[in-house]
């Protein structure tokens, strides 16, 4: 197993399309496809953003490990941290629960 076979394997195990990944990722499903296939690399704050979308620990995204390390829930004090990805900018967020 490869880490595109990690990834794949995650999105289908969640029920998501490719599509439905890349709008998450805020890219076009042809990019992340790539991804997918090993043709292009996957970037550092893509598969942070994975990590978070499918509860496992970035090790377990990029194949460092064979445990999914489950991430602890946030509480409702502590802010979110959002990612946006666009043409390879980054902009971190603070959201924060009322």
């Amino acid at each position: 197993m490869t880490m595109k076979t990690r990834i794949r394997d995650l999105r289908e195990d969640a029920d998501y399309t490719q599509q439905k990944v890349a709008d998450y990722l805020m890219c076009d499903q042809s990019l992340y496809s790539k991804y997918e296939r090993e043709e292009r690399e996957l970037p550092l704050a893509y598969a942070v953003s994975l990590a978070d979308l499918y509860g496992v620990s970035l090790d377990y995204v990029v194949y460092r490990t064979d445990t999914k390390n489950r991430l602890p829930q946030k509480s409702e004090d502590q802010p979110r941290y959002v990612i946006f990805r666009k043409m390879n900018i980054c902009l971190a967020l603070f959201v924060f629960s009322n």
